[in-house]
């Protein structure tokens, strides 16, 4: 090797590793951390950002075939659209030894539904808040199809914040490349209208939230099954298992809304994650069923003094907050 030859380490043991490595570089930039999870759309890394001085999270996204390059193109177009508290941004893409990568902000973070009390009482906060995220999805149009625990991480705050949209659908994403009479996304919180090719729309998610619902509820899912396959043959022409059976203590306007969400058919579910909101108004009296406050009451009462006295009020926050 020459005098003026350079030598990147990092690049060459990823090279003979088949792939990236803890501590080395991706993109000349971001240095990896360990593996945070797996799944079959690819890795996510904890990694750091020396340009800006923070944490990131980067998914190497497994790109095999036409269906997969579509997939990435769907998620990165639903990520850069969807510039919403409890959506994950998306900071950077791009393409490292012919692999491709996602970086993210980083979110600290439990699967749904975090370090919560047992019951409605402590599944009420961050479920609330999920439906109000979920519902702002579908107002710019998209549609998850694979909302389950693991893509919905709650921070310690309560706010949770929606993963992985390589399954999306939407009017201004990239056209499905999915094979007819495929099924696509996380069997156990499949819609019946997932497993036969019926039409795909924001009930589809509302179900998926229904089974959330009822697994952190008590634990188990709305149909048996000695295996997956025979949970989902119920799924299709049996109703769930009514949640009394399985969980006391949990109010009625609950009970309703998880019958109402896990309806067989869609066009018995709630309209849309605002009617489902509605359907819990009295629920639980000391959570709103409104969006949540995110700053100070103090400085919300100073405001709208000074808007009853018409003196101008300025107002600063992320978009939808």
């Amino acid at each position: 090797m020459a005098a003026d030859d350079t030598f990147d380490l990092d690049d060459t043991l990823a090279e003979a590793l088949g792939g990236p490595v803890q501590g080395g570089l991706v993109g000349g930039r971001y240095r990896l951390g360990p593996v945070l999870g797996r799944g079959g759309g690819g890795v996510v890394w904890a990694a750091q950002d020396p340009v800006m001085d923070k944490e990131v999270a980067i998914k190497e996204v497994h790109v095999t075939s036409a269906a997969g390059a579509v997939r990435l193109s769907r998620e990165l177009t639903a990520l850069r659209r969807l510039n919403l508290p409890g959506v994950v941004r998306i900071l950077d893409d791009l393409r490292w030894q012919g692999r491709h990568f996602i970086v993210m902000e980083r979110v600290h973070g439990r699967p749904f539904p975090g370090e919560v009390a047992p019951g409605w009482a402590g599944l009420a906060a961050p479920f609330l808040r999920l439906l109000q995220v979920v519902g702002q999805v579908h107002r710019a149009g998209l549609v998850h199809r694979d909302l389950k625990p693991a893509n919905v991480l709650v921070r310690e705050d309560g706010q949770p914040v929606l993963l992985d949209f390589g399954l999306a659908r939407g009017a201004l994403l990239p056209s499905t490349v999915t094979a007819q009479d495929a099924v696509v996304g996380t069997p156990a919180w499949l819609a019946p209208e997932q497993l036969d090719n019926g039409p795909i729309g924001p009930w589809t998610d509302l179900y998926a939230l229904g089974v959330m619902l009822y697994h952190g509820l008590c634990g188990r899912f709305p149909h048996s099954g000695g295996s997956v396959q025979e949970m989902l043959a119920q799924r299709m022409v049996v109703a769930a298992r009514h949640l009394d059976g399985v969980a006391l203590g949990i109010p009625a306007p609950v009970v309703q809304l998880v019958e109402a969400l896990l309806a067989r058919h869609p066009e018995d579910r709630p309209a849309s994650a605002e009617a489902a909101l509605a359907l819990l108004d009295g629920a639980h009296p000391s959570t709103p069923v409104g969006l949540p406050l995110l700053g100070r009451q103090a400085l919300l009462d100073e405001a709208l003094r000074a808007l009853e006295d018409e003196v101008p009020v300025r107002i600063l926050g992320e978009p939808g907050s």
